[in-house]
C-alpha cells in the first residue's frame, strides 16, 4: 500500500478517534491507528529531513516560505515522491459497522477504502 494512502487514513481515524463510539469499534480504531501510526511517524520524520535539506522559512500563517521557486518545487515534489513509497506496514483491513453518531465524509470513507470495510445491518 502507498504511504501516502496510510497518511491520509491515519489523519482520518485521528478525527474518528475524538467520538464516542461502542466499545468494539472504538477498540479497532484504536489497533488500527496504533499501526498507521508507523507511517505518520515516518511521513514526519522524512519531512523534517526535507525542511533541514530545503531550509525554508516558516510564515506567520504557518506555510513554508522558500528561497526561490526552484526550491519549492524540488520540496514538492521530494514530499509527493515519500507519499508515493509503497509501505512494507502491513494492513489487516477491519470492518466497522454503520451506526447512528459515527460521522464521517465520503471523502474520508474513500480515504479508507482498503483500510477499513463499512458495512450495513449490523
Amino acid at each position: 500500500m502507498k504511504q501516502g494512502k496510510l497518511v491520509n487514513a491515519y489523519k482520518v481515524i485521528s478525527e474518528l478517534y475524538q467520538q464516542r463510539l461502542p466499545l468494539p469499534i472504538s477498540y479497532k480504531l484504536y489497533k488500527l491507528r496504533n499501526t498507521l501510526k508507523k507511517a505518520w511517524d515516518f511521513q514526519i520524520d522524512s519531512e523534517r529531513k526535507l525542511i533541514d535539506e530545503f531550509k525554508p522559512n516558516p510564515t506567520d500563517d504557518g506555510r513554508l516560505q522558500f528561497a526561490d521557486v526552484d526550491s519549492a518545487q524540488a520540496f514538492d515534489k521530494s514530499v509527493k515522491e515519500v507519499l508515493d513509497m509503497d509501505s512494507d506496514i502491513e494492513i489487516t483491513p477491519v470492518t466497522l459497522p454503520l451506526i447512528d453518531g459515527m460521522s464521517i465524509t465520503p471523502e474520508d470513507i474513500e480515504k479508507l477504502e482498503g483500510i477499513i470495510n463499512f458495512t450495513e445491518g449490523e
